[in-house]
């Protein structure tokens, strides 16, 4: 007798709330937006957003919530099913993404090019704007020319002399950058690099001060791997 009656009442009840909440949603409170491909959104809630997004593509909601948000064509980190609207692959869309390539650096920073002394704008969906295989982001910590692909934090140059070993570095020399040099022997297994000198450069022309650095390492191991490390000065 139950199985009998409740898929009844609960049809019957369905069938009249539907009926009650399509007419509420078409006199009160619909209010229906469209972009390009004819998504939207209509809700019976109390307040309703609409934020658009034009040739996006998108669907139709419909909601009963007090507050809806509708982002229509937005396609979430969950599941993209376009990877050229996310250009870092970093499941956010470019539309909504503060940093569109991924590469450190806001977009609005890139476009106002204020991440470089000298202001220099770089391009927001491409993560190296000059193509030396050094991301805009990182070339702002170091301070180079994000738009020349020959100004990079890069070591130039390693030469023997006697017992000493003499490492060259592109370096900027205003003073707003420290470099760190580290060096790890070949023989040594698992410990971290040891650093060996810090401190900024002096020297180069304005604007970008491009000049090199160098340091000699006396009485060093046979075999032995050196690094730099750029970072701004406070």
């Amino acid at each position: 007798m139950k199985r009998g009656i409740l898929p009844g009442l609960v049809t019957f009840t369905c069938g009249l709330l539907l009926t009650s909440f399509l007419a509420t949603a078409q006199t009160a409170y619909r209010n229906l937006s469209s972009v390009h491909d004819g998504a939207g959104a209509m809700s019976s809630g109390g307040t309703y957003t609409n934020w658009g997004a034009s040739g996006q593509p998108g669907g139709i909601f419909k909601s009963t919530n007090g507050t809806l948000n509708n982002y229509a064509g937005f396609l979430q980190a969950a599941d993209i099913k376009h990877p050229e609207l996310d250009t870092d692959g970093d499941g956010v869309i470019d539309e909504i993404s503060l940093d569109n390539d991924g590469d450190g650096l806001q977009d609005v920073t890139e476009i106002e090019g204020s991440g470089f002394n000298p202001n220099t704008a770089t391009e927001v969906n491409v993560a190296d704007s000059d193509g030396d295989e050094v991301s805009d982001g990182d070339e702002a910590t170091a301070g180079t020319n994000p738009r020349d692909e020959d100004s990079l934090l890069e070591i130039v140059s390693l030469s023997t002399r006697g017992d000493e070993r003499v490492v060259s570095w592109s370096a900027r020399g205003d003073g707003t950058v420290s470099y760190l040099l580290m060096f790890e022997d070949a023989k040594s297994t698992g410990s971290p690099p040891s650093a060996i000198a810090v401190g900024t450069v002096a020297g180069g022309a304005a604007p970008w001060f491009e000049t090199q650095a160098t340091y000699t390492n006396t009485a060093p191991s046979a075999t032995r791997i050196y690094a730099v490390e750029a970072s701004p000065v406070p």
